[in-house]
């Protein structure tokens, strides 16, 4: 690995060990707090080269009930039909599957 892939494996690894960062689809997903979901794959440098601004906004909002912001590992999750990657959706309401795309 590159240097840059390997300090963005490792944020995504920080990432994943955070309590208000989500990796399982039916807990991100099922619920009606607004959530802002990064689609990340490992295969993807730009997925690793995005982590650390995912990051900070992670940071921006981790400490706000109202809001949540999570990220779902899809080579994990195959299943959720995501194909571009990075991937980022705004859901207003996740349990309804109502999102907008913020970056594909």
């Amino acid at each position: 690995l590159s240097q840059a892939n390997k300090i963005g494996q490792n944020t995504y690894e920080n990432m994943e060990n955070k309590s208000n960062i989500q990796s399982d689809p039916i807990s991100v997903l099922d619920t009606t707090v607004p959530t802002v979901v990064l689609f990340y794959s490992s295969k993807y440098g730009a997925c690793h080269e995005f982590l650390p601004d995912y990051q900070m906004l992670r940071e921006k909002y981790k400490d706000n009930p109202k809001y949540r912001i999570a990220i779902i590992n899809c080579d994990d999750n195959p299943n959720l039909g995501i194909t571009k990657f990075p991937t980022i959706r705004h859901y207003t309401n996740p349990s309804r599957k109502e999102y907008k795309t913020i970056y594909e």
